[in-house]
């Protein structure tokens, strides 16, 4: 739809607390850029109620912004209660405060589709960095995600992440996938990897809550089993899986946060913290896991070849390795955004790095937003399952 024929919409961006507060200036965010775009007619930040989001709040409305807070892991309701503002609109536009490489005029595409046929949810392909767009769903669907019940990991995992569930569940809603997407030429893609980028590590939904990737690995662990989780952060899997086996042992690279798990963890004869690099790390004699656990490493360290042999050293044979991976999007860069990222795969390429080593591939998952999906409709990562 050209931009003057379609009407102007106002916009919900997402934002914690630490992203706002520890914005130098107003260019380390995507603030400006929103509110001078001729079709946003204005926008409002939405805060989690956590700790600092009071004093996150009082400097976004110092730099002249609404600003909202809302409940914490309930992002759909969150996301209804900011877009009240804009009492006329009946869908909503989301995107992150610090998803800084927008593409605006796409946006604008997006949004147009959704006002000339109306839907449950327009959003990008799922070869088309999410990141570089917006989210566009009705206030309905929604609302649908906001009053789910039950307390299962999917349902807080929807609500926190209600566009990853509707994606997931097309059985559910109404999804339209929006062409034409952009594809960047070298001079754009090379402006946008030149640019200062932000891309949190940690996991999206919080190290402790009841939807992160753990929670939903966890039904895969066998009782008593004796599991190796690499690059565990500050513990909360680690924590997790020893409610099941035998022995977890977490490793970090870095040391601060294997500090951090063990002051929240304390480790005892089911759980141990450890610091180590996992492309050369080895626990005892080697061979002594029944479950090697590796997510989103990868991506991170500079031989993955080398890290894959290293851990097949720790698993006995015929144990099981369970590494998960970012898929590489295609458009509109076709490189990683994420500046932490050394490389990222395709599902052949990932299948591959397995296959070399001898393990054999049993179980291919697809991730998309959070969620788990089939390989073939996966989005942003895939979760291999190989056998030694």
């Amino acid at each position: 739809m050209p931009r003057s024929t379609m009407a102007s919409y106002g916009l919900v961006v997402q934002a914690g607390p630490d992203e706002i507060i520890g914005a130098a200036c107003l260019d380390d965010l995507n603030l400006m850029a929103l509110i001078r775009w001729p079709t946003v007619r204005g926008l409002v930040i939405a805060l989690p109620a956590i700790d600092g989001a009071e004093d996150a709040a009082k400097l976004v409305r110092q730099w002249g912004f609404n600003v909202m807070i809302g409940d914490a892991y309930n992002v759909a309701r969150r996301l209804l209660a900011a877009s009240e503002i804009f009492a006329d609109q009946v869908y909503v536009v989301r995107v992150l405060a610090i998803w800084k490489n927008l593409d605006l005029a796409y946006v604008d595409t997006i949004v147009g589709s959704m006002q000339a046929y109306p839907c449950d949810y327009v959003t990008v392909p799922r070869d088309f960095d999410v990141t570089m767009a917006a989210d566009v769903a009705s206030y309905l669907a929604i609302q649908r995600v906001a009053l789910m019940e039950g307390e299962s990991a999917e349902v807080h995992r929807a609500k926190f992440n209600p566009f990853g569930y509707m994606e997931t569940h097309t059985e559910q809603f109404n999804i339209r996938w929006l062409e034409p997407a952009p594809s960047y030429n070298r001079a754009r893609r090379d402006s946008i990897l030149a640019s200062n980028r932000c891309h949190p590590e940690n996991e999206f939904s919080g190290r402790d809550y009841s939807g992160t990737r753990y929670d939903f690995l966890i039904d895969l662990i066998p009782e008593g089993a004796r599991v190796l989780d690499i690059a565990c952060g500050s513990g909360h899997g680690s924590n997790l899986i020893s409610n099941r086996a035998s022995l977890v042992v977490g490793c970090d690279y870095l040391e601060s946060y294997v500090q951090k798990a063990r002051s929240r963890y304390p480790e005892n004869e089911r759980l141990k913290f450890i610091q180590s690099d996992a492309q050369s790390f080895v626990w005892g004699n080697g061979e002594e896991f029944d479950i090697v656990v590796s997510l989103h490493t990868l991506e991170h360290v500079p031989d993955d070849r080398a890290m894959i042999q290293s851990l097949v050293m720790n698993l006995r044979q015929g144990g099981l390795l369970i590494v998960e991976v970012p898929l590489l999007a295609l458009r509109p860069v076709g490189l990683p955004i994420n500046p932490y990222h050394i490389r990222e795969y395709s599902v052949e390429e990932a299948v591959a790095l397995l296959e070399t080593v001898g393990l054999t591939i049993v179980r291919r998952i697809g991730c998309c937003r959070g969620f788990t999906c089939s390989a073939e409709t996966s989005r942003d990562a895939i979760q291999l399952h190989a056998v030694k």
